[in-house]
């Protein structure tokens, strides 16, 4: 009884601090390594513990030696991941560094739109694909578009960030190469989200 109390009370804070009426979508960009994935992924394993309804994909990179070899999605709302990349070799076919694994695209994209209605929507990442040239995860791109959710958060490579203020103006970006602590600041002192979770 009272974990469901704490949990309410969460979840009211957590709502009148970030969502209520907001619509806001953040781009949160910075270079490569730079923690864009890892701060998306905190933001939403707090709205999460607060029983926030959260839906969307978070990339995870795998890596072999210290060498990013594959990237792994997880649907954030129910927590199934599967294997979407992995480093191309000689005879693949050529999407940039990568090849899509057979199926991944049309399973990121069926979470993508079942993710379109969730109060926080995870859009990791918006790359050259889905930003210029209208393929890859399109139904991410449509779940922003809808502007169903309360807080979209969607990484986005810095060279990229002027096409999708161009598609999205009201965006708002949050650069975590400058700041590491930006979408902290974002989420609130560590004592409010502490004050949230516990």
């Amino acid at each position: 009884m009272a974990d469901d109390l704490r949990l309410q009370t969460a979840a009211v804070s957590f709502r009148q601090r970030f969502l209520v009426g907001s619509k806001r979508l953040i781009f949160v960009t910075g270079p490569r390594g730079s923690g864009k994935s890892s701060r998306c992924a905190e933001f939403v394993s707090i709205a999460r513990a607060c029983g926030i309804p959260t839906g969307g994909i978070l990339s995870i990179p795998i890596f072999d030696s210290g060498t990013k070899v594959a990237i792994e999605l997880l649907d954030v709302g129910t927590g199934a991941s599967r294997r979407f990349a992995h480093r191309r070799g000689s005879g693949d076919a050529d999407v940039g560094r990568w090849k899509l694994e057979d199926g991944a695209l049309e399973w990121a994209n069926g979470v993508l739109r079942r993710a379109a209605g969730s109060e926080i929507l995870l859009m990791d990442e918006l790359g050259p694909m889905e930003l210029l040239r209208g393929e890859g995860l399109v139904d991410g791109v449509k779940a922003l578009d809808g502007r169903g959710y309360a807080l979209a958060l969607a990484v986005v490579r810095p060279e990229l960030i002027r096409p999708a203020l161009e598609r999205w103006p009201h965006g708002e970006v949050v650069d975590v190469g400058r700041n590491r602590s930006a979408l902290v600041r974002l989420i609130g002192s560590r004592a409010f989200v502490d004050s949230l979770i516990r």
